[in-house]
């Protein structure tokens, strides 16, 4: 036998897929996908809201510190009186506005963000901290409270909703469900 010579099954049969096999497994994997797709935009939605939300605290929370840190009155303020549409950190340093941080407008088109002032809903104004870390009662004399709604999930169970409100000592909370 020369080393060159190939060697059949003697079953003549070759191997791989079948065209009807390949026309299965790819009908299979399209159900399965349509199964799951509902699923994987609820949970994207929900990350979106959870992101939004996290930017909301940090920012409260970075506003908070830097009031602390510099002893003196720090603003965070929503642009157009939205903080869906983003919103500037400042301060004042020997009489001239100093910004601290800015944030471009949120992502999810499919989030709304509304003010409150106890319970009643209110227009979205600046929170000021000052040295104390506390809000400070000239700029910010109640504490307000932000709820974040997703309008791409359900309502039932307050899933759609978070609620961001700020404590006695100045430390945004953040809890599911509307405010």
């Amino acid at each position: 036998m020369n080393a060159t010579t190939a060697i059949i099954p003697a079953s003549g049969k070759a191997r791989g897929f079948t065209l009807i096999e390949l026309m299965i497994t790819i009908a299979v994997a399209i159900i399965l996908a349509g199964i799951g797709l509902p699923s994987f935009r609820s949970m994207i939605a929900s990350e979106r809201m959870s992101n939004e939300s996290f930017d909301i605290v940090a920012m409260l929370t970075l506003t908070r510190s830097e009031a602390i840190k510099r002893n003196a009155t720090v603003t965070s303020t929503p642009n157009t009186n939205n903080w869906k549409q983003g919103w500037v950190i400042t301060s004042t340093f020997n009489g001239n506005p100093v910004t601290i941080n800015t944030k471009d407008a949120l992502s999810g088109s499919d989030i709304t963000i509304t003010c409150f002032q106890g319970t009643s809903q209110a227009a979205c104004g600046a929170i000021a901290y000052g040295p104390s870390g506390r809000l400070d009662p000239n700029t910010t004399p109640q504490a307000p409270s932000i709820q974040i709604i997703s309008t791409s999930l359900p309502a039932s169970g307050g899933q759609n909703a978070r609620c961001i409100s700020i404590d006695l000592s100045g430390q945004p909370r953040t809890k599911k469900g509307t405010c």
